[in-house]
């Protein structure tokens, strides 16, 4: 195959009406399959040494040719698309603005009016906090849930809500104070709101002191670090003994 005489540039390839026109891809083709075949048959040996470089040469080139030819033809095309591409891009760019904006303004509306309704459930917990005695121990946060501040949450709802829980747990605490580790039990009661459950840890508890004392023991509760240490420090100076919950 004698290649060498090939063009050095590519004429063969053109844009018509959109479309890609490669008018002699059957003549390439055939040319290509002529230089395979001729290098595949080819005695390599020091004496066609040369001829095979010169004809895996001229191939080269025309393949080259053909690649950069395809890659401008690839940019001619995408060109019209990547500039549409760019001009929607900046129109959703505009409106992702605007719509950023009014989200934050909605947001706004959103969290005042939460915080409207935050207020008058407030307002309606200390109109009948004095006439339910958990309120001393449990305060509004401890029923206000993050429901209760949705739209579709009406205040007459809440107000029912709220009844009960006030009930509910001021006979809880009722029976609480009957017991003799009242205080303990409450405390406990104050962080989980069920009778059950907070027996069950102070009870819990007391096993394991009991457990762990060899002697006659006080079980002491007292809170807030200063105070603790301050205790702590002060017992040892009487040589009591101390036996930390963990």
């Amino acid at each position: 195959m004698n290649s060498t005489n090939q063009k050095d540039s590519i004429e063969d390839v053109r844009i018509e009406n959109g479309l890609i026109v490669f008018s002699n891809y059957q003549l390439y083709k055939q040319k290509a399959e002529e230089a395979r075949d001729f290098l595949k048959a080819l005695d390599v040996s020091p004496e066609s040494e040369q001829e095979c470089k010169r004809t895996v040469a001229a191939a080269r080139k025309i393949s080259d040719q053909l690649n950069q030819e395809k890659i401008r033809i690839k940019k001619s095309v995408l060109e019209p698309y990547n500039s549409f591409e760019a001009q929607v891009k900046e129109i959703i760019s505009i409106i992702t603005d605007g719509e950023n904006v009014a989200r934050d303004k909605l947001k706004a509306i959103d969290d005042q009016r939460r915080e409207e309704k935050r207020e008058a459930i407030r307002q309606l917990w200390e109109a009948r906090a004095g006439s339910y005695e958990s309120c001393m121990y449990i305060d509004f946060d401890r029923f206000l849930a993050d429901k209760h501040l949705n739209k579709t949450v009406t205040i007459s709802e809440i107000e029912k809500e709220m009844i009960r829980f006030m009930y509910t747990t001021t006979e809880d605490i009722q029976l609480l104070q009957k017991l003799p580790l009242k205080d303990e039990y409450i405390a406990e009661y104050i962080d989980c709101l069920n009778v059950t459950e907070a027996m069950n840890k102070v009870n819990q508890r007391h096993e394991v002191i009991k457990a762990q004392a060899t002697e006659p023991y006080m079980l002491i509760k007292i809170t807030g670090k200063a105070d603790v240490i301050l205790a702590k420090q002060l017992l040892k100076d009487i040589n009591y003994k101390v036996l930390e919950e963990k």
